[in-house]
């Protein structure tokens, strides 16, 4: 009888498989990802923040604006259209106040996040 396969019987037996990469645990994947996203944002702008603290800081700009807005810009509107009623002069104030809030805040911000680290 002729061979034409090889003995196998008395071969090595094969080579393990090769080891697998050492992977990050996704938690922390996920933690560099926000670094690498939240200094992105910082430096480069334009993007939404994932921040909490940032988004508390809008948060509370915007309430502040909404106040200030409501008493500020509601008797001078009575002043400057007395024909308007109160209603629209509350709706025109706080929206004028929340946009000037927020805005001021996300100015406030955009100086910060240069000088972060």
């Amino acid at each position: 009888m002729t061979d034409t396969q090889p003995d196998r019987s008395k071969s090595s037996p094969p080579p393990p498989p090769p080891a697998a990469p050492q992977q990050a645990s996704p938690s922390s994947r996920s933690v560099q990802g926000s670094n690498a996203y939240d200094t992105l944002t910082d430096k480069v702008g334009c993007l939404p923040s994932i921040r909490l603290k940032d988004n508390l800081a809008s948060l509370i700009g915007g309430l502040i604006g909404l106040v200030l807005g409501l008493a500020i810009l509601t008797p001078v509107l009575g002043n400057v259209m007395p024909s308007a009623t109160l209603g629209v002069r509350f709706v025109i104030g706080a929206v004028v106040g929340t946009v000037a809030g927020v805005f001021l805040i996300g100015i406030v911000l955009m100086i910060v996040g240069l000088f972060r680290r």
